[in-house]
C-alpha cells in the first residue's frame, strides 16, 4: 500500500534520470508521476493532485524554477525538490 497516497511528480528531460527517480520514490511506498520534461510535468499535474515534486533545474524547454512556479499556479501548496 502507498504511505496516504502521496503522489511525487518528477521532472525530469532524461528519461533514465526520471526512472531511476522513480524506482527509488516507488521504494519509499509513495506514487511516482513520471514527466519527460516540462510541458508533460504542466499536463500531468493539471491532470492529477500530485503532493511532492522533484524538478530538474536546467531542462531545454523550460528552466526549473520556471516550471515550479507554473506547477504552484495549479498547486500552491506542492513542496519542490530543485535537482541538478
Amino acid at each position: 500500500m502507498l504511505a496516504d497516497n502521496i503522489r511525487v511528480l518528477i521532472v525530469d528531460d532524461d528519461p533514465s534520470i526520471v526512472k531511476m527517480l522513480a524506482r527509488f520514490v516507488n521504494e519509499l511506498a509513495l506514487e511516482s508521476v513520471e514527466a519527460n520534461g516540462a510541458r508533460e510535468a504542466l499536463r500531468l499535474a493539471s491532470q492529477a493532485e500530485v503532493h511532492i515534486a522533484l524538478v530538474d533545474n536546467h531542462m531545454p524547454e523550460m528552466e526549473g524554477i520556471d516550471v515550479v512556479n507554473a506547477l504552484r499556479r495549479v498547486n500552491p501548496d506542492l513542496e519542490v525538490i530543485l535537482i541538478t
